[in-house]
């Protein structure tokens, strides 16, 4: 329940325009992936969030790397479907 509400922080402060907090936290999150045991999806957001947050500061390459991360992400997991349909925009975007 933790990485979920620190995915809903990063998306917070993203917004709010302190990437490098927000950075700071998906990567956390990432770290935390062995730990999860149920609310899988928080990684593939997570690598969407990290991408994002590349691409606005314009480093394009390791955005694309993590986007494509979130698109690979295995595992069936809530809401799929609408991280795709956000990663097919944000594909189009790069």
């Amino acid at each position: 329940m933790r990485c979920i509400a620190q995915l809903i922080r990063c998306n917070t402060l993203k917004v709010l325009g302190k990437l490098s907090e927000a950075e700071s936290i998906a990567l956390d999150i990432l770290l935390s992936e062995e730990k999860i045991d149920r609310e899988y999806y928080v990684i593939p957001f997570a690598h969407f969030e990290i991408g994002m947050l590349y691409s606005a500061q314009g480093n394009n390459g390791e955005a694309e790397r993590h986007l494509k991360a979130a698109q690979s992400y295995s595992k069936d997991y809530n809401f799929e479907f609408r991280l795709k349909f956000r990663l097919h925009a944000a594909f189009a975007y790069l």
